[in-house]
């Protein structure tokens, strides 16, 4: 699985998507594992929480209601959007801004101020566009032991906290 590694240049941090290959018949050193840059999602932006609501004060329903009714990607929509006004991203139209950077959910783009693809550091993760497309198009694949834990870190990577009960019903869903 590939992961985002930040690296500085000229003082900005910039994201690259990089993926670990182990070679055949070396054994695990340095020399043992190639990687390979899979993407370049952009200059990353360190964002701090700036709220502490819940989740649950952010949705205009029962949460009942809420988990019995909503798609999975409207759960998914939700919890972005959740995720974006918690670090202070502002809702304009179908646009989340902050400062110099812009977030379209529904296109699944993060772009910073050039229009180019830009990473969000968020809680433990990192959002950016190629991982928000990977989110929309997850698919369960395998047993629950193996599915659980592979959607709750992809959770984790992109830097989405996810309430339990809201991650059981979109497991359910999927």
């Amino acid at each position: 699985m590939a992961f985002v590694r930040i690296k500085k240049v000229k003082g900005k941090e910039y994201g690259y998507l990089v993926e670990n290959k182990w070679k055949k018949g070396k054994i695990r050193t340095a020399k043992g594992v190639k990687q390979k840059v899979k993407a370049y999602p952009g200059r990353v932006y360190v964002l701090q929480k700036t709220d502490e609501k819940e989740f649950w004060e952010t949705i205009n329903s029962e949460p009942e209601s809420y988990l019995k009714m909503a798609t999975k990607e409207k759960i998914l929509h939700d919890l972005i959007r959740f995720e974006l006004m918690r670090h202070g991203f502002v809702n304009q139209g179908e646009i989340w801004k902050k400062e110099d950077v812009q977030v379209d959910i529904k296109k699944k783009r993060v772009t910073g101020c050039s229009g180019a693809g830009c990473v969000l550091k968020l809680n433990e993760g990192h959002l950016y566009s190629q991982r928000i497309r990977k989110l929309y198009s997850y698919e369960a694949n395998g047993e629950i032991e193996e599915v659980g834990p592979e959607l709750a870190k992809l959770f984790i990577e992109s830097g989405i906290g996810v309430p339990q009960e809201v991650f059981i019903a979109y497991y359910e869903k999927l």
